[in-house]
C-alpha cells in the first residue's frame, strides 16, 4: 500500500506541476522533469516520517530500550512500513532508470530496502528510526543560492556524515551480539558501508556542484564588467 501511495505521489506531481508552473516545466529536459517527480516523492516521504522518527528517538518504546536488537514495537513498525514501501518504490524506479541515473542510486535503494525490511523480523527496530533520520533530512551565483547551498551542505554533513557516523559506531557495536548470525551481521555491515560510502561521495559532489555554480557566476560577472568597461570607452 505504501509503495503504491508513493507511485501515486509521483504521478500526481507529473500531472500537477505542468499546470502550476507551465512555462518553467516545459523548459526542463525530460530527465529534469522525471527528477522533479522523484524529488517531490522524496519530500513527501521526508515530511511524513522525519517528525515521527525524531519523536521516537527522544521517546523510544520501552521494548526497544530493553532490547534494541530483537525488541519490537507497533508504532516503530508502522513507520518502517511506510518507509519500506518508499524504498521499494525507490528500488523499482532506480532499476528502471539505471541507464540514465547510474548504479549508485540502485545500491542506495537496495541497501535501504535490506535495512528497513529486516526491521520487521523484528531486528534492530530501535536503530532503524535513527537511520531513517540520517537518510532524510536560473539563480546562478546569487546570494539566495549561496544561503540555500550552505544550509543544504550543513544539513547533509550534520545528519548523514556526523550523526550517521555516530550511529554507525553504535550499529557495529550492537552487531557484535552473539545472538546475531554472521550472515545477518555482515549483511547489515555491508549495507551500512555502502550507504556511508555513498554519503561521502555525494557530499563531495554537492560541494563541487555548488563551487562550480559560483565559479560560473563569477565568470559571468567578469564578462559583464568587461562589457561595461568596453561601452564606457
Amino acid at each position: 500500500m505504501s509503495c503504491g501511495f508513493f507511485f501515486a505521489v509521483q504521478g500526481a506531481s507529473s500531472w500537477l506541476t505542468p499546470r502550476v508552473f507551465p512555462e518553467r516545466y516545459r523548459k526542463l529536459s525530460r530527465r529534469s522533469q522525471v527528477d522533479w517527480g522523484l524529488h517531490m516523492t522524496g519530500w513527501v516521504h521526508a515530511l511524513v516520517v522525519t517528525p515521527l522518527c525524531l519523536y521516537l528517538i527522544r521517546h523510544p518504546s520501552p521494548a526497544l530500550v530493553l532490547d534494541p536488537i530483537f525488541g519490537h514495537a507497533p508504532l516503530e513498525e508502522r513507520i518502517f512500513a511506510i518507509s519500506g514501501g518508499y524504498f521499494l518504490y525507490d528500488l523499482i524506479v532506480s532499476a528502471v532508470l539505471l541507464p540514465t541515473h547510474g548504479v549508485p542510486f540502485l545500491i542506495h535503494a537496495s541497501s535501504c530496502c535490506f535495512i528497513f525490511f529486516k526491521a520487521f523480523t523484528p531486528f534492530l527496530n530501535g536503530m532503524a528510526a535513527n537511520f531513517l533520520v540520517v537518510h532524510k533530512l536560473g539563480m546562478t551565483g546569487s546570494t539566495l543560492q549561496l544561503v540555500n547551498g550552505v544550509c543544504l551542505l550543513a544539513t547533509f554533513f550534520g545528519a548523514r556524515i556526523c550523526y550517521g557516523g555516530y550511529m554507525t559506531t553504535r550499529l557495529w557495536s550492537l552487531l557484535d551480539d552473539p545472538r546475531i548470525t554472521p550472515s545477518l551481521r555482515w549483511g547489515f555491515r555491508t549495507a551500512n558501508l555502502a550507504l556511508c560510502g555513498l554519503n561521502v561521495s555525494w557530499f563531495r559532489l554537492m560541494v563541487l556542484s555548488i563551487k562550480k555554480r559560483f565559479d560560473v557566476g563569477a565568470a559571468q560577472s567578469e564578462i559583464e564588467d568587461d562589457d561595461k568597461d568596453g561601452k564606457a570607452e
